[in-house]
């Protein structure tokens, strides 16, 4: 297997975990460089409506939204113990998918639709 299509399948667990609810993310709506749980070292843009973050095995996984292309949606995971970015994905549609997964998982609407379901 090689890394692309590892990255891929690391983007797809997030997602199926993420739907599951198995993964939850927490939103930093205002980028604050000495928030330790955002790897703020060479963000690629500032992000435009803030970082979504999730940890697993002292790294942090980050997504958001570019400030200089709203098409951008970058995933990016850090160094172990540290907040600084040790990888980037590469941009796919499985990421635009993924972040609107967290977005409605941020919402009271998917809290709704599940009771909605569950009744």
């Amino acid at each position: 297997m090689n890394f692309i299509e590892q990255e891929s399948k690391v983007i797809t667990k997030l997602l199926r975990d993420t739907i599951n609810r198995k993964i939850l993310w927490q939103r930093h709506p205002n980028l604050v460089l000495q928030d330790a749980s955002i790897a703020t070292n060479n963000l690629i843009s500032p992000p435009k409506d803030g970082v979504y973050t999730t940890n697993f095995k002292n790294r942090i996984f980050q997504i958001y939204v570019s400030d200089s292309n709203e098409k951008d949606i970058i995933l990016e995971l850090s160094r172990e113990n540290s907040n600084h970015i040790d990888t980037r994905f590469y941009p796919t549609s499985a990421l635009i998918d993924l972040y609107n997964v967290i977005l409605t998982q941020d919402s009271r609407l998917f809290n709704f639709f599940n009771e909605f379901l569950m009744s």
